[in-house]
């Protein structure tokens, strides 16, 4: 009996002290949301890394405002506001300087591929297949252009990524189950990043091979690949199977055939039968029209 009686206050101490650190992380937690809610509303927004925008506009369509409280900031969202507004944005970080003031670091991007259009009308890709642009002359660009597809259609913003075009299919599947409509650009999409993915080869086993000169990709037909070059030889290249081998194979060509040479070389079966076909032609017939009407 002794033992259990000297046993019961120690069990009230514990409680008791177990009670006290309660109430004072209680009123710590009060008194610092306090002080969050009291002492870190935003008082100065800027922006850094702007090429083409200004920071009053970067500002302005994130939807920071003077006032708020700095950690009520919402990173995601901000990005996408500033990204639907300026598709020229990539990257948008928002950089918290306690207590009051927030920088906005932007990351531009640059036209990397012009898809051609009809005659005059162009649509340009960032590096990440992102619509930025829809222009009519695209002269002084210097960019590789896509022909055998039109883009033309497809709104500012765009993206022709796998993730898109996952986003949009999950969206019909859930459409599909709310028998509601296919969400809009959904077949579009597919066919867009279908187009990329083949230019992305032909890139691709470019810089591999460090071959340069591709005048433009013309896509028409998935089966037959073809690029010219230096706006004198048309290559075929057939699939996108062994492409750096391919364009190896054409660069030793172009070597044989000399910096006069105009024409049609064909290395479609170059990685199967390990030769290539060259012809001195007018070339002109068989570029695309929409190329010719809207560069030449």
């Amino acid at each position: 009996m002794e033992h259990g009686r000297y046993e019961q206050p120690k069990k009230k101490k514990r409680r008791r002290a177990l009670a006290t650190v309660a109430f004072i992380m209680a009123v710590v937690a009060c008194a610092a949301a306090i002080c969050l809610l009291m002492f870190f509303d935003i008082s100065d927004v800027t922006a850094s890394g702007l090429v083409r925008y200004t920071t009053q506009e970067i500002v302005e369509a994130s939807g920071i405002q003077t006032g708020q409280n700095i950690f009520a900031i919402d990173s995601r969202k901000v990005e996408q506001r500033i990204k639907e507004q300026f598709p020229y944005v990539d990257r948008v970080w928002v950089r918290r300087y306690l207590p009051t003031s927030v920088e906005l670091e932007v990351q531009e991007t640059r036209a990397a591929i012009a898809v051609v259009g009809a005659p005059d009308q162009y649509t340009l890709l960032s590096e990440s297949d992102r619509i930025v642009e829809q222009i009519q002359d695209v002269s002084t660009e210097g960019l590789p252009l896509v022909v055998g597809t039109d883009f033309t259609q497809l709104p500012i913003g765009f993206e022709a990524t796998e993730e898109a075009l996952n986003a949009l299919e999950k969206k019909a599947r859930e459409n599909q189950q709310k028998k509601l409509d296919p969400p809009p650009l959904l077949e579009e999409t597919r066919q867009a990043l279908d187009v990329m993915v083949m230019v992305h080869y032909v890139l691709d086993a470019a810089e591999q091979t460090g071959f340069e000169g591709i005048r433009y990709i013309d896509v028409s037909d998935p089966l037959c690949l073809t690029i010219l070059y230096e706006d004198r030889v048309l290559i075929r290249l057939g699939t996108e199977l062994e492409l750096p081998y391919k364009l190896k194979f054409a660069s030793t060509v172009l070597e044989d055939t000399g910096d006069y040479f105009s024409g049609t070389v064909d290395v479609s079966l170059a990685g199967t039968n390990q030769r290539a076909y060259s012809r001195e032609e007018d070339i002109m017939p068989l570029l695309q029209q929409d190329y010719l009407e809207g560069y030449y």
